[in-house]
């Protein structure tokens, strides 16, 4: 496993996140672009878990279930 930092662009300014991903040793271009890939993947996998967490707040907001 390793960790690396991601900036993205938010209303607020710039925000700097790490994530997990699955390390793969070696200096060949595939290894490579595995890294990257599974960084890709962990930080896309991130994004969508927490827009899942927010439409739920959301769908309890419009019901009037949110406290």
């Amino acid at each position: 496993m390793a960790k690396r930092p991601a900036w993205s662009i938010q209303k607020d300014g710039v925000i700097c996140e790490s994530f997990d991903f699955v390390w793969n040793g070696g200096f060949s271009v595939t290894q490579k672009q595995k890294n990257i890939k599974a960084l890709h993947q962990s930080i896309y996998g991130a994004k969508r878990d927490e827009r899942h967490r927010n439409s739920g707040r959301l769908l309890a907001f419009v019901r009037g279930d949110e406290k």
